[in-house]
């Protein structure tokens, strides 16, 4: 994208950077009207736009196309691009971060880390828990009184579970101590 500040120059009552926009993008500026009075400037691009330009206002080229924005607009335009920028470079970082996550290169600190034994036996209470609701797999049979009797398998099952976790735990245990962990 190429663009220039149509403005007055230093140099000269009256002058401008025409110069420095005609050699930049090519084309002619025509004007009409008196110099002292409602003068409107047209600027004539090579691809045979014509574009209206006031002082103060920016010529842009974007992808072959001349644009005329005023200073306002303009200045919107550049922190739109660098909002643009900011994001994109945030992005990168984000999945540069998640890829080392993914690699193994940075642990995820999200949240406190939990033995893997200790993960697999919550998983496996709150499965029991939800099967032994009334109408689950594992609910008993109810008493008169309202209470519940458990059925001898239910308790083998809570007994092999504990073994389980004990020996998921001691693995767990073992594989951070191998690693150079705990």
């Amino acid at each position: 994208m190429k663009a220039i500040q149509f403005k007055k120059t230093d140099c000269q009552l009256w002058g401008n950077n025409l110069e420095a926009i005609t050699k930049e993008f090519g084309g002619v500026f025509e004007f009409k009207g008196s110099r002292l009075g409602d003068r409107t400037t047209i600027f004539k691009a090579p691809n045979g736009q014509e574009k209206l330009v006031r002082l103060g206002d920016w010529i842009l080229e974007i992808d072959g196309v001349i644009v005329v924005l005023n200073n306002e607009e303009y200045q919107l335009l550049q922190s739109e691009q660098k909002l643009k920028e900011i994001k994109d470079r945030i992005d990168g970082e984000v999945k540069q971060h998640q890829h080392r996550v993914r690699v193994g290169i940075v642990k995820h600190q999200a949240e406190p880390a939990k033995d893997l034994g200790q993960m697999i036996s919550d998983s496996i209470k709150s499965a029991i828990k939800k099967d032994q609701q009334r109408g689950g797999l594992l609910a008993g049979n109810k008493f008169s009184e309202g209470g519940y009797i458990k059925p001898p398998y239910i308790t083998e099952m809570e007994n092999q579970i504990k073994a389980l976790s004990t020996m998921v735990s001691a693995l767990d245990c073992r594989l951070n101590v191998l690693s150079g962990g705990k």
